[in-house]
């Protein structure tokens, strides 16, 4: 029983330390500043998450010209990508991909795309990495207007050899059979 404690007690250390974010040199939880544009939130996540992140030339493009009014928001998914979404697919934490996503970034989280709109539009949810074609199956969104500032898509593949998450898509809603 005393071992058991013991392994449980290290367990619910270990998802603290995956849930938490990275720490100062002094140990301190960096500040999270407000963003002005989605650009530098992407690329506060990069520097804060360099090991467990990355962008495609797509993806990074996508964030260049967002709009969405939200830019912290945009930060709060990049890092629970980073973090708890990783942890998660690692077999690390038990949650659910759903519920979690909700309660940490206010977005939405889809395993999958239809087939059908991926063949139609393969330049919206595939991507080269690393010289090889990727398939964005998963991804995060917020809103359902057509409005730029409004609305978001995250769309986004993890490399399991690396445990990278690698954000292939970002900006406005993605083509589909409704556009």
């Amino acid at each position: 029983e005393r071992k058991n404690l013991s392994y449980q007690h290290r367990l619910e250390y270990t998802i603290e330390q995956l849930r938490s974010p990275p720490k100062t040199e002094n140990g301190d939880s960096p500040e999270i500043p407000e963003f002005e544009t989605v650009l530098e939130a992407v690329d506060y996540a990069l520097k804060m998450y360099p090991n467990y992140l990355t962008f495609t030339e797509k993806g990074y493009d996508g964030a260049r010209s967002c709009r969405y009014g939200k830019p912290n928001q945009v930060f709060s998914a990049l890092e629970w990508l980073a973090t708890t979404y990783r942890a998660i697919r690692d077999g690390k934490l038990k949650d659910s991909f759903e519920q979690s996503s909700l309660t940490n970034t206010g977005m939405h989280y889809s395993p999958h795309q239809h087939k059908s709109t991926m063949r139609t539009y393969p330049d919206e949810y595939y991507t080269v990495w690393g010289g090889e074609k990727r398939v964005l199956r998963e991804h995060l969104s917020k809103g359902i207007s057509r409005s730029p500032i409004e609305t978001i898509r995250i769309g986004f593949f993890y490399d399991k050899p690396t445990t990278v998450v690698g954000i292939g898509y970002l900006g406005q809603h993605q083509r589909n059979r409704n556009t």
